[in-house]
């Protein structure tokens, strides 16, 4: 039961993840380099905080983001 409920909580990063491309392809659709985590209105956690969230690199060319498992879910 606990392996499923660890897999079940992968969506909150996934979720996470292409929320926050879609804010950055917004956000570079006006500006000269791809934003930060505030820049584009998101903190350094997933939407259920199972994740950490760290943004690196964002320029003109583009930006690497990771999420970091947290808690319970570090287990995983």
């Amino acid at each position: 039961v606990e392996s499923q409920v660890l897999r079940m909580r992968r969506t909150d990063a996934l979720v996470t993840l292409l929320a926050v491309q879609l804010a950055q392809e917004r956000w570079r659709s006006h500006a000269p380099a791809y934003g930060t985590l505030a820049q584009i209105g998101f903190a350094a956690r997933s939407g259920q905080g199972h994740y950490t969230l760290a943004l690196a690199d964002a320029d003109a060319a583009g930006y690497a983001l990771t999420a970091t498992a947290t808690g319970a879910q570090a287990r995983d």
